[in-house]
């Protein structure tokens, strides 16, 4: 089950992809057991 909030609100950028790994640089991490969640050209 996915659960997303209504209005995300970005939290970090996206700094270098390798491959299937992709950095963030984050001014605060989410609350443990909760996900980021990326897009990168309108695809998650």
């Amino acid at each position: 089950m996915k659960i997303a909030a209504e209005d995300p609100v970005q939290i970090g950028t996206i700094d270098e992809v390798h491959g299937p790994v992709v950095d963030i640089a984050c001014s605060f991490l989410p609350p443990l057991h909760q996900a980021l969640e990326t897009t990168l050209d309108h695809q998650t």
